[in-house]
């Protein structure tokens, strides 16, 4: 029964996981899977329940007995029923002297089936790896096999692509005994977690990468033209913007090398505006991860319109990080709101300083633009200053926190004085 239900959920849904999931493989140079007949420990972050089904699709012809929580045996009978079937052997993970799936893992091993575990035991939402649990190095350590690590970015969605970074088999070795030591199991989980750590920052270049060279491609540099050309059109048009320099014998519209350009954000205009401004160049804005996450159309657009998508969720945007970072290395510039949000009070709401980080790490300069707040199509023209660039290299080129948030107060009372310029109103 177990070969019958396996074959029929391969066979049956192996063409669908592949249409949904549209699985992008990254091979390590090292990575192999042992022969027939010898077994190894997958070991993956967890995102989702679908986790499953994008393993089974990457190994269709080989057995894989999934290590799986007592949760999941409890919904109904039916589903205990197929997941027995399915080869997955259960876990109680709240009892921990209850080692009795350990002769069914061991069956499986001596089977040559492929052992999948979750080390981090839940699912995780997060863009950080949980802890991991002990259970696989003690495992490995019991049966002498080694273990493959992988990494999946768990984008599960009808218009995404999943990717996933198969890494190298790694050996931990002979435990220091017939049974794996505390001290063993802590150093052999923690080199089994930076191992998956390794991927994750690997799957992250190579997405940025690919980025890269998508913004580079004809396609996306002829659409985005095209789009900056019309919107240009309208926005000079409709708010006739008048461009002034705090001094025009240094500064001109053409952006050279490296360059975050900072603005204070009164409309949703504002990126347009700046990408208008800026005609020369192909500007990089830091849009909201709201905007992105409107409909498939919006993010496909914006994508392609040289947009970076900033997690805005609270915990730390890695990627975006990292993609900005490779494209000011590039030579590109990034435009952004160190705002954060719109301000259409008078004034300037204080900065985010994240943005500094930009600057240690690529040696880019910041050029303070700001708009005056006369968002009034075909009334009173827009004014717009543009400042000189600033140099905001850190000390000994190690960026702190304070030096962040003493440099982003500088940067703030500097855009308070070109806002006070152009409203002397306010």
């Amino acid at each position: 029964m177990k070969n019958f239900v396996r074959w029929f959920v391969k066979l049956t849904g192996f063409i669908p996981a592949y249409l949904f999931l549209k699985i992008k493989r990254y091979k390590s140079e090292g990575f192999r899977l042992p022969p027939k007949g010898r077994s190894a420990i997958l070991i993956c972050n967890h995102k989702t329940v679908i986790d499953v089904m994008l393993i089974m699709a990457l190994f269709p012809f080989r057995k894989i007995s999934f290590l799986t929580g007592e949760l999941m045996y409890q919904k109904n009978k039916l589903f205990s029923w197929f997941l027995k079937n399915l080869g997955c052997i259960r876990v109680d993970r709240n009892m921990s002297s209850d080692a009795g799936y350990l002769g069914e893992v061991t069956k499986a091993a001596r089977a040559g089936e492929l052992i999948c575990i979750f080390p981090e035991a839940h699912f995780n939402k997060t863009s950080e790896l949980l802890p991991f649990r002990e259970g696989t190095a003690y495992i490995a350590g019991k049966l002498r096999i080694p273990v493959i690590p992988m990494y999946t970015d768990g984008a599960y969605h009808l218009f995404k692509r999943t990717r996933v970074c198969l890494g190298t088999p790694v050996d931990l070795g002979e435990p220091d005994g017939s049974t794996p030591s505390a001290t063993w199991l802590a150093e052999s989980t923690k080199k089994l977690r930076s191992e998956v750590q390794k991927l994750k920052n690997n799957l992250s270049v190579r997405k940025n990468e690919e980025d890269l060279s998508r913004r580079e491609s004809k396609f996306s540099r002829i659409f985005y033209r095209f789009t900056q050309f019309a919107i240009s059109l309208y926005l000079f048009v409709a708010y006739r913007p008048k461009i002034s320099y705090t001094d025009p014998k240094k500064q001109k519209r053409k952006l050279d090398g490296p360059v975050i350009v900072i603005c204070n954000h009164i409309h949703f205009f504002d990126p347009p505006m700046l990408c208008a401004i800026f005609y020369s160049a192909r500007l990089h804005m830091l849009t909201a991860g709201e905007i992105f996450e409107t409909n498939p159309f919006v993010a496909w657009t914006l994508r392609v319109c040289n947009c970076v998508k900033l997690d805005r969720s609270g915990a730390v945007d890695t990627k975006s990080f990292r993609e900005c970072v490779t494209l000011l290395k590039s030579g590109e510039p990034i435009g952004l709101f160190p705002e954060g949000h719109l301000s259409p009070d008078d004034g300037i709401a204080p900065f985010m300083p994240g943005f500094l980080l930009f600057a240690a790490q690529t040696g880019a300069k910041v050029l303070p633009v700001c708009l005056s707040h006369n968002y009034r199509a075909f009334g009173k023209r827009l004014r717009v200053l543009i400042d000189t660039p600033i140099d905001v290299t850190p000390p000994d080129g190690k960026p702190s926190a304070a030096w962040m948030n003493e440099e982003g107060e500088k940067l703030r009372a500097r855009m308070t004085e070109l806002h006070k310029m152009l409203n002397p109103e306010t």
